[in-house]
This record gives structure tokens, C-alpha cells and sequence, in this order.
């Protein structure tokens, strides 16, 4: 069964947003990320895709410790004033040689995130998916998989 129209775009819509969002996962895993550029590169994800603040914003299900993370936003903020108790308590160990965001703009490292989050999110790369599916209006499509084009 061939796609039609609509439901052609919708595929190429929707890939291009899967690949999107694999640019922004290979530009994680570069060694000299700061949690600075990751909590930045996932901020920016959601302003683009709204459905995936409940996957990735500070509160999302997948974070361990929601003190923690707070805690780490509000340094890297420059609002470490502003810590509670318990946010404090989680990043005893941190203290030392943290960069906030403040410096990190002054440094130039806050641009080179903007700049790999640009780099990374206009990057169309079609990738390869083995078992690719897609299920538009009840209709399954089935895609056979590519490699970097």
C-alpha cells in the first residue's frame, strides 16, 4: 500500500523531526559537554517540540533526583543563594570548580552550545532504522531502513 499525499508528509514530517532529535542525541554525547550545554540543548528540544518536556524538563520522570537536578540548574544559574535545604544537601560534593552560566557566556562556552544546538538541529541526516513503523490514522507503513545519506 502506497502512502498518499497527506499521509507523505506527515512521514517526511515526522522523520524530520526523528532526525532532528538524533542530531541533538549525537551532540550529547560529545566528551566535553558541560551538564550546562545538556540542560541547554534539552531547554532548547522542548521550545521546539513542546511534547517532550514531560521526557526531558528538569522534572521529568526519567530524573532520579529532583533535588539534585535543581540544585545543579540553580548553580549553574548562578543562584546558588537560592538553594533549599535539601537541594543543598545533594550537591555537597559539587562544590568545587563549578562554572555558572554567567561564565560560562563570558568564556564563550554558552555560545558554542547555541552554536551545536544550531549545528545539530539543522542537520538533516537520514539514518538507518531496521524495523522502522509508523501508524497514521489507524494505517501502518512499514519503511525499510537507510543509511547516512
Amino acid at each position: 500500500m502506497m502512502p498518499n499525499h497527506i499521509q507523505k508528509f506527515t512521514i517526511d514530517r515526522l522523520m524530520s523531526i526523528l532526525t532532528d532529535l538524533q542530531s541533538v542525541t549525537k551532540a550529547l554525547q560529545a566528551e566535553n559537554r558541560t551538564v550546562l550545554e545538556i540542560r541547554y540543548l534539552f531547554d532548547e528540544v522542548i521550545k521546539r517540540y513542546l511534547e517532550t518536556k514531560n521526557r526531558l524538563g528538569e522534572n521529568a520522570s526519567i530524573v532520579n533526583d529532583k533535588f539534585f537536578e535543581s540544585a545543579v540548574q540553580k548553580i549553574l544559574k548562578g543562584f546558588e543563594r537560592e538553594l533549599t535545604p535539601d537541594e543543598s544537601m545533594n550537591v555537597t560534593g559539587l562544590r568545587h570548580g563549578t562554572s555558572t552560566m554567567e561564565e560560562e557566556t563570558r568564556t564563550g562556552r554558552g555560545r558554542d552550545a547555541d552554536v551545536g544546538l544550531e549545528k545539530a538541529l539543522k542537520r538533516r541526516r537520514l539514518y538507518i532504522r531496521n524495523d522502522f513503523s509508523i501508524c497514521i490514522h489507524g494505517v501502518t507503513f512499514y519503511c525499510a531502513h537507510i543509511d547516512h545519506v
